[in-house]
């Protein structure tokens, strides 16, 4: 009855909370955030920017590239013109420019880690993993403090690609550094999910319940989505009913 209980709670809170894909979201809109200039300076190039935002905004995507082409000719160093040549490049497929572009912007700051990730991504997209896998190591030596955000940023980019089996090697390199056995254990409860090692996932999951950040929210839904799923249901509610004896 119990179980019963908390099962139907669980769902109701569920219902009203964000989900995975938006801790997604919001950790990809940190790294543009990050990369977003101030726009300042010639007026009249500020016109000729704001008039490919439009031609974006239409979704004349092969319009505002070839506009933006030129503008990018006479300044190269302009980062609101490199941010919507790369939005175009993405959104025609045009990786080879879209990496090219991105190349650029990690020569002019090789540190930058929303670059970095952005060639790693670039690359992965391209199925280069190797070549994605040396960028994302790079841009794993540039986090040298415990830096749970960027941890995230950079697990979040990864499986996003399918190399869980990489993230996992991070995480588990962080949680030993860290001395922190739940470090981005919602993450590594995906991991094993994606694995389908659902004793693994369910034994990352269940310890983030306490949390009352959104962590937590985010952890019920995939407790609940493992108990409704065939596979991986008997052996959740086993958990759950062994935690809920020691308990």
């Amino acid at each position: 009855m119990i179980y019963r209980f908390l099962f139907t709670l669980i769902v109701f809170v569920l219902l009203f909370q964000p989900t995975i894909a938006l801790e997604q979201k919001k950790g990809e809109e940190l790294i543009k955030i990050r990369t977003m200039p101030v726009e300042a300076g010639d007026p009249v190039l500020q016109k000729k920017i704001m008039y490919a935002r439009r031609l974006i905004a239409s979704k004349n995507y092969e319009g505002a590239a070839s506009y933006l082409e030129v503008l990018y000719e006479d300044n190269p160093d302009n980062q609101s013109i490199q941010i919507l040549l790369k939005q175009c490049y993405s959104k025609l497929n045009l990786f080879f420019k879209l990496e090219e572009l991105i190349k650029v912007q990690v020569k002019s700051n090789e540190t930058n880690l929303g670059y970095r990730l952005s060639l790693a991504e670039v690359y992965a997209k391209q199925g280069k993993t190797d070549e994605a896998l040396a960028q994302y190591d790079i841009a794993e030596s540039f986090i040298k403090d415990i830096n749970r955000v960027r941890y995230q940023l950079l697990i979040q980019s990864m499986l996003n690609y399918s190399l869980a089996q990489d993230a996992e090697k991070y995480i588990i390199k962080w949680r030993k550094k860290s001395g922190d056995k739940y470090l981005l254990g919602a993450q590594m409860g995906l991991i094993y999910e994606r694995k389908k090692e659902y004793k693994k996932a369910i034994a990352e999951f269940y310890p983030l319940l306490e949390d009352t950040t959104r962590i937590g929210n985010t952890v019920e839904k995939e407790i609940v989505e493992l108990l409704l799923f065939e596979d991986s249901s008997p052996i959740v509610e086993e958990y759950l009913l062994q935690q809920n004896k020691k308990n």
